[in-house]
């Protein structure tokens, strides 16, 4: 007897914070949409005047350099741009953003960017089964960026971009070293060259060692300064 009034004081205890919990997880705030930087990325102005980036729980637009990445970005700017929208916030990313569900009157925009094709299931970051039916619906009538035969998801679109850039990156710093040794070659060609007769070092106009007392000797290339046993100077790097 006096355990089971035990379990039901605790009950009564701890329902209290469950329904805490569950409001307080549900809890949302009406703020003014400012700005959509693309599909899933807006700004919303709070009543203080500061504003805050939100990142689209749940779902991945195409980049505005991708195919749909505009028409995207022109849905959600037709659903919430200088509405009220009410924000529910599930996490912060990497790159500061509030990540929520966003509502605009009874609309969640999450949904309908994934019902109208203009997105992905981010299933990476989330596995909402809404999301993953409404994906499935919008394939199915190739709504959107579905009515392509093969789109790019984002994630691999931006992945690819990295890659070409720092690929492009390491090609321009290999190319670097040739490419100053071709202007050298070319800038030089018509050079007068000093050379120092006692060390047996030759230099290029500008440096410092260029009219040294002892740097009588002159060579109108290179290759004849080499030819005649000079050394280039470490300095200007004939």
């Amino acid at each position: 007897m006096s355990m089971l009034f035990f379990r039901n004081r605790l009950c009564l205890f701890i329902l209290p914070f469950l329904f805490l919990f569950a409001a307080c997880n549900d809890a949302s705030e009406s703020a003014k949409v400012v700005r959509i930087a693309d599909g899933d990325t807006i700004t919303i102005l709070h009543a203080d005047n500061t504003q805050e980036r939100i990142r689209l729980y749940g779902i991945d637009c195409p980049e505005k350099s991708q195919s749909f990445g505009n028409s995207a970005r022109k849905f959600t700017g037709s659903l919430v741009f200088g509405k009220q929208a009410s924000i529910r916030s599930m996490d912060r990313d990497k790159y500061g953003r509030t990540v929520a569900w966003v509502y605009v009157g009874e609309k969640n925009v999450n949904e309908e960017l994934v019902r109208a094709g203009y997105a992905w299931h981010y299933r990476q970051h989330s596995n909402d089964a809404g999301l993953r039916r409404l994906e499935h619906e919008a394939r199915k009538a190739k709504r959107g960026l579905w009515s392509e035969s093969n789109p790019v998801p984002p994630w691999e679109y931006r992945q690819g971009v990295r890659y070409r850039a720092s690929e492009s990156k390491a090609e321009v710093q290999q190319s670097r070293p040739s490419l100053a040794r071709a202007e050298n070659k070319a800038s030089h060609s018509d050079t007068l060259y000093h050379g120092n007769v006692k060390n047996r070092k030759f230099h290029l106009p500008g440096c410092s060692a260029y009219n040294c007392k002892n740097c009588t000797a002159e060579f109108r290339n290179r290759e004849k300064a080499i030819e005649e046993g000079y050394e280039p100077c470490r300095m200007c790097n004939p």
